[in-house]
């Protein structure tokens, strides 16, 4: 079974659910759209409004051999996403590379919770959890899924995508919640990263994407 999971709450992104709810539904006939309008169990903190992904997939990882893709409230379908879901089949996971590296994106919080110094990160592509996905069931499917919803548990999702002086390190940017626990997993278990703009692409106005792009990035 394929399965695309998203969850949103509060400001546009509920509209954005919708949206990306009926573009499945029009694009993708062997994908089932599992929608949750806000946090569906109570087992993760909803101060931090990033662990409602992690609330969400535990929802829905309960059967072995399904096939899971997150798509974030800003993203849409333009054609069918079976390719994508090929992909997690073949190779047991999906992630998007963002064009960052860990030094900039992870605080010293996330990287010392995964053992990783500064230096290390230096050289560890940054992943985006806007578009990812797992085979339930696979061995690095599994284990990318466990280490992520362990990661929300422990607090690691917390943290300002402003600098906010989660490092003093100069390379440091910002932290990106899951987007850098998925990235230091990603890197721990030698996940490979898809580029962006191959499958998914940001919407520019008057710019036709590449044939290869199934789903569009824009917030409403």
């Amino acid at each position: 079974m394929r399965i695309l999971v998203n969850a949103g709450v509060n400001h546009w992104y509920p509209k954005g659910s919708e949206r990306l709810k009926r573009s499945i539904l029009e694009t993708s006939p062997s994908v089932e759209p599992v929608i949750y309008n806000g946090f569906p169990n109570g087992l993760f903190v909803e101060s931090n409004p990033y662990n409602i992904k992690a609330s969400a997939l535990w929802e829905v990882s309960h059967k072995e051999g399904r096939l899971i893709l997150w798509a974030d409230c800003s993203v849409w379908a333009i054609k069918d996403i079976s390719p994508i879901f090929d992909i997690i089949e073949r190779d047991g996971y999906y992630l998007l590379s963002s064009g960052y590296n860990a030094a900039q994106t992870c605080s010293d919080k996330c990287l010392n919770y995964f053992g990783i110094t500064r230096d290390e990160a230096e050289k560890i592509p940054d992943s985006s959890t806007m578009v990812f996905g797992y085979k339930q069931g696979s061995e690095i499917g599994d284990e990318f899924f466990g280490e992520l919803i362990c990661a929300s548990w422990d607090g690691i999702f917390n943290g300002s995508r402003e600098h906010d002086n989660q490092s003093q390190d100069p390379r440091f940017l910002f932290h990106r919640q899951d987007q850098s626990a998925s990235t230091c997993i990603a890197h721990k278990l030698g996940m490979k990263l898809h580029s962006f703009g191959q499958h998914v692409a940001y919407d520019q106005d008057g710019v036709t994407p590449p044939e290869s792009v199934v789903m569009l990035a824009r917030g409403m």
